[in-house]
């Protein structure tokens, strides 16, 4: 599995399919403790990430992907299963409560590296706007 392949499958696990603890399972395993984390010029921890993934994202609204584009890939291995991933990826948010369907698009920069012979997300910048 490529590098942007690994990313992918990253976000489905964590923001897009319906099981609470496939996603938590995602950030727990998939995520490093140390990652550098930037969400619309916000530096988050990886902790606070995650909690904001599994308690703001997933707690109050359902997220469905329309597409996902790669922009570039940077590999660091010969093979790209690692290596630096710029996409951008067209969704939306389904609210719990209210049923409100919010378009959006982000554009994200991920990092993946390998550690302890597994790979995993390093660093992670996201810029996210509601599409009106």
């Amino acid at each position: 599995m490529s590098a942007a392949a690994f990313v992918d499958d990253f976000f489905h696990r964590i923001l897009y399919q319906p099981d609470d603890a496939v996603a938590a399972e995602a950030l727990s395993l998939d995520l490093s403790e140390d990652a550098r984390i930037n969400i619309n010029g916000t530096d988050l921890t990886a902790a606070a990430f995650s909690s904001m993934i599994k308690n703001q994202f997933r707690g109050t609204q359902i997220g469905a992907l329309i597409s996902s584009k790669d922009l570039n890939t940077s590999p660091l291995d010969p093979y790209g299963k690692t290596g630096a991933v710029a996409q951008t990826s067209q969704y939306t948010t389904t609210g719990k409560e209210d049923g409100k369907v919010v378009p959006q698009t982000a554009t994200t920069l991920v990092k993946v590296e390998e550690r302890n012979g597994k790979r995993i997300v390093t660093s992670l910048f996201e810029v996210t706007s509601v599409d009106v």
